[in-house]
């Protein structure tokens, strides 16, 4: 599922991936201490990955996400989205900019990821980027329960996939990749993501391990 293209030059599922992890690295790196982390994780999270980061953080983690993906940040729901990716030559109607190349929806509560799932379905844009976590605190990482949380967001993707296949139809090419990150540690996160085009079939997907 590594190589399959978005469409849009560069946004490969393991390029994607990696570029994210830099950017995650970036941005966790300016907290040193455990105190200003444990601040962050505990009370600013949205904060820290979408919009209006706290000091010493200049950029949110998505912004600096797309800059290495040579695109420009959209913060603020643009769609009800958490956020969107658009070309740094993008033109506008209105308020609305345009063309959107990555539609991001990030969900701190798995529990209530799925109807993340299902927005994403309804968007057209080259890539549909969905993010979640799985923490579990002082006690550990939960293997159990993140395969079936992996086993869980599979199900929801193929059944909302196919579903939207029976009655519209979507470029082959588009993709979507949904990132799990599940705390092995306190508040730190191992990494995972499943990607798919619209032209596979979402039950041969496999999840990977960053």
């Amino acid at each position: 599922m590594d190589t399959g293209s978005t469409g849009v030059q560069g946004l490969v599922p393991a390029s994607v991936m990696a570029r994210f992890l830099e950017s995650y690295a970036e941005c966790r790196a300016q907290f040193a201490s455990e105190k200003s982390w444990h601040e962050i994780w505990s009370n600013h999270w949205s904060h820290f990955i979408l919009w209006n980061p706290m000091p010493p953080q200049q950029k949110p983690l998505m912004k600096v996400f797309a800059e290495k993906l040579s695109l420009e940040w959209w913060d603020g729901e643009p769609f009800r989205l958490d956020g969107a990716m658009v070309p740094r030559t993008w033109d506008s109607v209105g308020n609305y900019r345009l063309p959107i190349l990555v539609a991001v929806e990030h969900e701190n509560d798995y529990r209530t990821f799925k109807q993340e799932i299902v927005k994403l379905a309804h968007i057209v844009c080259p890539l549909k980027l969905g993010v979640t976590y799985l923490l579990v605190g002082p006690k550990g990482r939960d293997q159990e329960r993140e395969t079936s949380l992996l086993a869980e967001i599979h199900a929801t993707v193929s059944r909302t996939l196919s579903q939207r296949k029976t009655y519209v139809s979507e470029d082959p090419n588009t993709r979507y990749m949904f990132i799990l990150g599940s705390e092995v540690r306190t508040e730190e996160f191992a990494w995972h993501y499943l990607s798919v085009s619209a032209g596979e079939d979402p039950n041969d997907a496999r999840w990977m391990s960053a």
